[in-house]
């Protein structure tokens, strides 16, 4: 079974945030299917960059347009979740604040909650 928590943020200075909490419970497996998930890469254009790279135990995905001032940060918690931070913003930075906010290492406290073998 698959669960989604979905909220949306917006603030005076523009930024019109939406957060995507997924718990992939015992289908971890699925992760790996996501188009980003395990493979590694980065690419630029004038309009904005895309990159996907393991940071600790983690894969994070990163994608910005310049032009639109939107873009998605997301990652992958304990090999059960993924979370991801998408919209418009000043920049990449304010995705990236936005999820580092959500408290990742008590989300991956939880990964075996749950869940009955």
């Amino acid at each position: 079974q698959i669960s989604t928590a979905q909220a949306s943020y917006k603030d005076d200075s523009g930024n019109n945030l939406e957060v995507e909490i997924t718990d992939m419970g015992l289908a971890k497996g699925v992760m790996a299917l996501a188009s980003w998930a395990g493979v590694e890469k980065e690419s630029s254009t004038d309009d904005g960059f895309e990159k996907t790279f393991k940071s600790g135990s983690r894969m994070v995905h990163e994608q910005w347009n310049n032009k639109s001032k939107t873009g998605e940060y997301a990652t992958t918690v304990a090999d059960r979740f993924r979370v991801k931070v998408s919209g418009k913003a000043a920049d990449i930075d304010v995705l990236k604040n936005a999820a580092k906010s959500i408290n990742l290492d008590g989300l991956e406290a939880l990964k075996s909650e749950g869940i009955s073998k």
